[in-house]
């Protein structure tokens, strides 16, 4: 969790090579996307939305998704927010052919 913290995508992108649990919770709740979303760290959140990580499944200190994006009143980038419902709403595919070229 801590490449997601730190948004360290080549980092993150090695331990998925090996086999790392995508969506692991800590003991309140948070994943290594909910940790990269609340950095702001958008490639990594992308990285991990490639690769199959789930947002419905979230519950950051309790909350659930929606509860949290709105408490949390703005991840630090909005386009994280919007990668985050498309993910919840299960528009993977819509934003993977979006992203890319970036």
């Amino acid at each position: 969790m801590l490449a997601a913290i730190e948004g360290n995508t080549s980092v993150g992108e090695f331990l998925l090579t090996c086999g790392a649990g995508i969506n692991v919770q800590n003991d309140v709740g948070e994943t290594a996307i909910s940790l990269a979303a609340c950095g702001g760290h958008l490639r990594f959140v992308q990285l991990l939305k490639r690769n199959g990580a789930v947002v419905s499944n979230l519950r950051p200190h309790g909350h659930d998704l929606a509860t949290w994006m709105r408490s949390a009143s703005g991840l630090p980038d909005e386009k994280i927010a919007e990668v985050l419902a498309a993910i919840d709403a299960g528009k993977h595919d819509e934003f993977a052919a979006g992203e890319r070229g970036r």
